[in-house]
């Protein structure tokens, strides 16, 4: 009896519009609230099958479906898209987006800045006179 209920679910779950999720790279997390409600979290490949959508295909109308949430072991995550269904099985797969690259940047690049007192101090440390232009380039220059 079981095998025969499980025969039947699936040929149903056959008849339904699906999609099948993938990742790129593969092993992304998909996950997002069950169209029955609840949530769910499933790796990819995974098929979801979406039986409100079986009407949706009449009169050359592609329904339009909102996708689960992908996230990848490292944290990337893809929000949940709006995908246009035109044909009872299609595939969507989550492209994983490029990290943005930062180069390091170098300590000989670092210049240490100074406060405006402790500027003022190593000026007049290095003999220059407060009130005169070249102190207040020095000055400038320290803060930099």
């Amino acid at each position: 009896m079981k095998n025969i209920l499980l025969l039947a679910l699936l040929l149903l779950a056959g008849c339904a519009p699906g999609v099948m999720y993938k990742s790129d790279p593969p092993g992304a997390v998909i996950s997002g609230d069950a169209h029955g409600g609840g949530s769910f979290a499933y790796n990819t490949p995974m098929r979801m099958i979406y039986p409100g959508l079986k009407d949706g295909f009449r009169g050359g109308v592609c329904p339009e479906i909102i996708s689960p949430t992908a996230r990848w072991p490292d944290g990337t995550t893809l929000p949940p898209q709006n995908l246009r269904i035109c044909h009872r099985e299609s595939e969507w797969t989550f492209v994983k987006p490029a990290p943005i690259y930062q180069a390091p940047v170098s300590q000989q690049n670092q210049s240490k800045t100074v406060g405006m007192d402790e500027a003022k101090k190593k000026c007049i440390d290095l003999g220059f006179k407060s009130g005169t232009n070249e102190f207040g380039k020095c000055v400038l220059q320290l803060t930099k």
